[in-house]
């Protein structure tokens, strides 16, 4: 039986567990828009806040996945954001 979540390792010398961050980033502007740490389970839902690229238009962003215990683990995935005007409430 798997312990999910537990890290196998001999550089880790006592337990450890999985720790996986989800990042989502504007690659062509450099820029770090959120980054939060979850816990491994078998399912999860998380929520990601972040503010909106300034301008209007289609933003390209890219959602990392990211393991901060095993090399090879890592995802990416690029996804499309319509940004639309702000409205005057927003302001």
């Amino acid at each position: 039986m798997v312990d999910i979540g537990r890290v196998r390792s001999s550089v880790f010398p006592g337990a450890k567990k999985e720790g996986w961050w989800l990042v989502v980033a504007d690659v062509k502007k450099n820029a770090l828009l959120s980054i939060k740490r979850v816990s491994l389970a078998k399912t999860a839902n998380v929520r990601l806040d972040f503010v909106a690229p300034p301008d209007v238009g289609t933003a390209n962003l890219t959602l990392y996945f990211i393991c901060d215990s095993y090399l090879g683990c890592d995802q990416e995935y690029d996804f499309a954001l319509d940004v639309k005007p702000a409205t005057e409430e927003e302001d």
